[in-house]
């Protein structure tokens, strides 16, 4: 055999080789449930032997084929509270100093991990929460939550809240009792690397992270970006970009829900409201971007007398949520007890609820709320508010 088609042959053989294993590449990222539904021409890749492949490449992207994206069950946003909150999702709540903004975050969290409603807000289920505090003194945690502490008549609900409600601070020591071999005494012994530190240090983060993986948390709060990192420039995208985004990323993955309490600038935003410190970074990835203001532009939360003051929050960001759900809500505190002064998404399930009572036909509540308050609404909507809140008719 000559040396020109052995060279022509080795060639071919090389190009051959080459498609092979290009068709290898492409169809190696297919999956299907049914062997048979792969397509000919396919290899089969069981998933311990994708994940080797994957993890042994330091060059390539995982690529997902849409037939395969829309072919899984990837968890979905489900309500953790009714109308504001949800799974897997990420939340900033915002607002000048003193307007009640860790205050009221305190407050709904407490609910949400007692699965009690908060104001007209209703929590189906409770949760399992991570507080990150990088502010607060444990003694005026626990004068703030014993005035929180809801009127029950079960106390079970706030046995669960406290057992579903942790906290990760600055300032609180954690302390072991250990033998003093010497002394054959018992000795309290605290291990400071235990508690919170710095975030945008990448250890300190990554030990957050483990905390939060290992206990199983489905929701984080970060109370506040200004006590929890030690950035050079606030308003900088870039330490937003490098150190939080990453961790936003990863709850995400993981679908756990993050909620931020943030700081307001001094200047005025867009009709003389509060706006957000810092970078529009922040909202790009967000679900939910919440303004607080109080009536009062300081608030002694933790004074010994009763708290009364009103507050209203503004949704300048809101995924998820009906037209209507983010409309303007005004509260009122009164004796750590929240309630809702004015909001319209209850007045119109309040005349909904009304006209169903007495009888009325769901398409005629439908034209008689666009009539009387201009709001339009489906009645199969209307139908789903009448079964989900138990509604009855009380006149044929």
């Amino acid at each position: 055999m000559s040396d020109g088609l052995i060279s022509r042959l080795t060639l071919t053989n090389q190009q051959r080789c080459k498609q092979i294993s290009h068709l290898m590449t492409n169809t190696m990222a297919y999956h299907s449930k049914d062997e048979s539904q792969n397509p000919v021409g396919t290899t089969h890749i069981s998933s311990n032997q994708e994940a080797d492949r994957v993890h042994g490449s330091q060059t390539k992207l995982w690529v997902e084929p849409l037939g395969s994206i829309l072919d899984k069950d990837y968890p979905k946003p489900e309500p953790l509270i009714d109308g504001l909150l949800h799974s897997g999702t990420q939340t900033i709540l915002y607002g000048r100093s003193g307007s009640g903004k860790s205050y009221i975050t305190q407050k709904l969290m407490l609910h949400l991990a007692m699965g009690m409603d908060f104001a007209y807000y209703k929590v189906p289920k409770a949760c399992k929460i991570l507080y990150v505090d990088g502010e607060m003194l444990p003694s005026a945690l626990q004068s703030r939550y014993l005035k929180m502490k809801p009127k029950l008549s079960n106390l079970d609900d706030w046995v669960l809240g406290l057992r579903n409600l942790h906290y990760v601070s600055r300032f609180i020591q954690p302390e072991f009792k250990e033998l003093n071999m010497e002394t054959g005494q018992y000795e309290v012994v605290q291990y400071r690397e235990m508690m919170l530190r710095t975030l945008d240090d990448k250890e300190n983060m990554q030990q957050l992270m483990n905390t939060i993986e290992v206990n199983e948390y489905e929701v984080v709060v970060m109370d506040n970006i200004f006590t929890l990192f030690a950035f050079e420039d606030f308003s900088s995208p870039t330490e937003w970009l490098i150190h939080v985004q990453p961790f936003l990323n990863w709850c995400r993955q993981r679908n756990i829900t993050v909620w931020i309490v943030d700081h307001a600038r001094k200047t005025s935003g867009v009709g003389g409201n509060s706006a957000l410190y810092g970078t529009m970074v922040k909202q790009v990835t967000l679900d939910l971007l919440i303004n607080v203001e109080s009536e009062k532009k300081e608030i002694d939360y933790d004074d010994d007398t009763d708290i009364e003051f009103g507050f209203k929050w503004t949704f300048e960001k809101a995924r998820h949520l009906s037209a209507l759900e983010q409309e303007e809500v005004e509260f009122e505190l009164r004796n750590g007890d929240i309630a809702v002064i004015e909001n319209p998404y209850k007045k119109q399930m309040a005349l909904a609820k009304k006209y169903f009572e007495e009888g009325m036909p769901l398409r005629k509540i439908q034209e008689t709320l666009l009539d009387e308050i201009n709001y339009n609404v489906s009645h199969s909507k209307i139908n789903r508010w009448a079964k989900k809140e138990g509604w009855q008719r009380l006149k044929d």
